[in-house]
């Protein structure tokens, strides 16, 4: 069996999260010497036991350095495969899977609008405070907005300009990613799953719109409480009873 499972939000959280906690938890990631995430004693015990009996598979909008920073990959246990950038990069054993990659650089250079194009025309449009953007990994852009000021009308603007070239945009808090259609999360498990692990049954788990086609075409689906996307009438999706 394959677990593929989000990340932030879904089994690692925020310090926003531990005034809400009543379990005893432990830090997990520093950056620039502060401890930014965290995951309950609870869950580390649980990861340490599933990943005797099935396939963890990380799947993560992080890149490359953000995914490494999580101490839990190292001292709890490390999976062989983990899937960054929203499913636009696989890695297998510590490498990166090569053909996955040129399959992505193909559609990349196949694009009707390329990334400057869409970039220069969603800033042009978005009337909200941006404080920076950057690219992530090549594969992602990341505008950072006001969580509390986001020019929805530009986001949906963006959808209507881009969305038949293949173009996506997401917003989760501040966070606004433009991105390739063809670079999902499950596009990279179901690759995982045909190349690696064949036969396998997929559990899913995840809490933002980055996870909803994950959750929905795995055999099981897992939401968190509380998630960024609602529950679903599915009988093979769950939602956790408690938040954390």
């Amino acid at each position: 069996m394959i677990f593929a499972t989000d990340l932030d939000r879904t089994l690692i959280f925020s310090e926003a999260f531990l005034e809400e906690s009543k379990v005893s938890y432990q830090s997990i990631e520093i950056y620039k010497e502060k401890p930014i995430s965290y995951i309950s004693d609870q869950a580390i015990e649980l990861l340490k036991e599933l990943s005797k009996r099935v396939h963890i598979i990380p799947v993560t909008t992080r890149n490359y350095e953000q995914y490494h920073r999580i101490e839990l990959f190292y001292e709890v246990f490390t999976p062989e495969i983990y899937i960054i950038n929203n499913g636009g990069s696989i890695y297998v054993q510590g490498k990166e899977d090569q053909a996955w990659k040129e399959h992505i650089t193909l559609a990349i250079n196949a694009l009707v609008a390329g990334y400057d194009e869409v970039l220069q025309s969603f800033l042009k449009d978005y009337k909200g405070p941006v404080e920076r953007w950057k690219k992530s990994d090549d594969l992602i852009w990341l505008v950072l907005g006001d969580k509390d000021q986001i020019d929805w009308q530009a986001v949906e603007q963006f959808e209507k300009n881009y969305s038949h070239k293949g173009w996506k945009i997401d917003v989760n808090g501040r966070k606004i990613y433009l991105y390739p259609e063809f670079i999902n999360k499950w596009a990279a498990v179901q690759y995982v799953q045909e190349t690696y692990l064949s036969e396998e049954d997929i559990v899913a788990a995840g809490d933002s719109l980055f996870d909803y086609e994950m959750i929905h075409k795995a055999k099981w689906g897992i939401i968190p409480k509380n998630a960024w996307i609602e529950s679903s009438c599915m009988p093979y999706i769950m939602v956790t009873p408690h938040t954390g």
